[in-house]
């Protein structure tokens, strides 16, 4: 945040060329380190996109079947058991795969931040011992 700060407010006449080299640097990381996270982040998405039309279509086919054995029962009794067997089968369903979709979300924004995480690092290390 500092660097930025400092960015906006410099009067570019003024800088020394060690300030316009260290504007230049951050300036090209920041485009660099943006282009890479939206890379990784892009890549991540369509992975869990993939996920979830996979989670999509096993639950359209899991929760078919179990509707079908709803017009099997013999007695009224076996229908509502059925019924209620297929809202708690499709209940657990829905959480799990909610579940994995979250968990997979969570996994982008790790993926994605990591390239950040270490260039910032990288500069706070390489800023620091300057002073």
């Amino acid at each position: 945040m500092h660097r930025m700060l400092m960015m906006s407010t410099a009067d570019l006449s003024a800088l020394t060329a060690a300030q316009r080299r260290e504007f230049t640097r951050m300036y090209t990381e920041k485009v660099q380190t943006t282009m890479v996270y939206g890379q990784i982040i892009a890549v991540e998405m369509l992975r869990l996109n993939q996920q979830f039309a996979k989670l999509v279509w096993s639950q359209f086919v899991s929760n078919g079947m179990e509707m079908a054995m709803l017009g099997i029962g013999r007695n009224p009794c076996s229908t509502f058991a059925a019924q209620g067997h297929f809202v708690n089968a499709a209940a657990q369903r829905a959480s799990r795969a909610t579940q994995k979709f979250s968990t997979g979300l969570t996994r982008a924004a790790a993926t994605g931040l990591k390239p950040v995480h270490t260039r910032v690092s990288a500069n706070a290390k390489r800023l620091w011992c300057k002073k």
